[in-house]
């Protein structure tokens, strides 16, 4: 009779996981249609794993336990392989307190000059120059909005990885994380060369000379836009991209030897006329009261090449604490304990998406991070991909990642 039981509720218990894990199958299943992927269901109701091609790259999700202590967890796990290699090694993973001491011991990191970026992120790599090139601003924006809205992600030059603890079963956070990260890996390869073109370049690089020979100027980085050569004599072309006045005719002057007296031609003083001082360049007049984000971002964010060295004094001259209104496509949300730039609480960080302007360059895109209180955190969850209205405080900047930190107000 005993035994007849133990069947009984053994059986009962197999049942019940069985049928929890088709639930979860389902959802995952789900989740793969709306991402376009295949899905490959596990045995006896396990979850199984989600995998295929997307925009070229290779999308692998599954889910893994890991045992420490006697303890086991388990975590889901997001890969992004790459349809074309980076064209040089690198690893880049969040910056932690180990991270800091090891550098303290000499183990340094790769920095590229921008502290936003250099103080969340560890890079590794063999050719430190060739990444701070490959790392424009674009794709440090993209890496840190990663970086900030997950915990355990490690990006290289062929794969980025992320690992989330527990089991993803919602179908809208698997089908959101994937496209954070396909989006990451899209910003990262367009435009980038391939390993195999790095190493020809490499090749000619590193190549030794024995005597001198004809210089060959080296192929630019296809990801980076020629910079202007400032020539010894500046021509036409400098001087109309560059604004440089052109050079006026020397003035010859004839020495009397006898008398030492200097004579300047008279056809140069007829030319020569006395110009006026210039007149000062007008600031424009920001109105009293609410500002439009839209019209923030492209008096910080827009002009030439030296515009992220304006910003700042732009910024508090006129927008530093002032209310702020518009609206933007919700992207990323997440909640946080600890952040540098709303210090003293906690909360929740939406990234919006805000108006995409034309640079010197290349395009701009300008992204908000907006603060609310913690208990919005579902409610913007279910939104992600809307556009929703924006209003608070502007309290700061970042002229090089051109992002605006905004606290939400009402």
């Amino acid at each position: 009779m005993g035994f007849i039981v133990f069947l009984i509720v053994g059986g009962a218990i197999v049942y019940s996981f069985i049928q929890k894990g088709k639930e979860k199958q389902a959802m995952w299943r789900e989740a793969a249609e709306r991402l376009g992927l295949g899905y490959f269901p596990g045995d006896l109701g396990a979850i199984g794993k989600i995998s295929g091609s997307k925009g070229g790259h290779m999308v692998d999700i599954e889910t893994y336990s890991r045992t420490h202590n006697n303890t086991t967890s388990t975590y889901t796990r997001y890969k992004v392989r790459y349809h074309n290699p980076i064209h040089t090694d690198f690893r880049i993973v969040r910056q932690n307190a180990l991270h800091k001491t090891e550098a303290f011991y000499g183990l340094q990191d790769i920095e590229v000059g921008d502290r936003a970026f250099d103080d969340r992120v560890l890079i590794r790599g063999k050719h430190p120059d060739r990444i701070i090139k490959f790392l424009t601003p674009e794709r440090r924006r993209a890496i840190v909005e990663l970086i900030e809205s997950y915990m355990d992600v490690e990006i290289t030059n062929t794969i980025m990885e992320l690992n989330k603890s527990g089991k993803d079963s919602s179908p809208h956070t698997i089908y959101n994380t994937a496209n954070v990260m396909l989006s990451v890996a899209n910003d990262l390869t367009d435009n980038a060369p391939s390993v195999a073109e790095n190493e020809r370049i490499l090749e000619m690089d590193e190549a030794p000379s024995a005597t001198p020979i004809l210089t060959v100027e080296k192929e630019p980085d296809p990801f980076f836009p020629k910079n202007p050569l400032v020539k010894e004599t500046p021509g036409e072309d400098f001087v109309e991209s560059w604004g440089v006045a052109e050079k006026e005719p020397a003035v010859v002057e004839v020495e009397d030897v006898e008398s030492g007296i200097v004579h300047i031609p008279e056809s140069e003083i007829e030319d020569h006329e006395i110009s006026e001082d210039p007149v000062p360049e007008s600031k424009p007049v920001i109105a009293a009261g609410p500002v439009s984000l839209q019209s923030i971002a492209e008096h910080l964010y827009s002009g030439g090449a030296d515009i992220s060295l304006k910003s700042g004094p732009t910024f508090q001259e006129h927008y530093e604490n002032r209310t702020v209104h518009g609206e933007g496509t919700l992207k990323r949300v997440g909640k946080f304990s600890y952040d540098p730039i709303f210090p003293n609480t906690k909360g929740v960080k939406a990234a919006y998406d805000i108006c995409t302007l034309a640079g010197p360059y290349s395009k701009i895109k300008v992204v908000a991070y907006v603060m609310y209180p913690v208990e919005r955190l579902e409610e913007l969850q279910a939104k992600i991909g809307t556009t929703l209205p924006i209003t608070g405080k502007l309290v700061g900047q970042n002229s090089i990642l051109t992002q605006l930190y905004i606290v939400h107000e009402g």
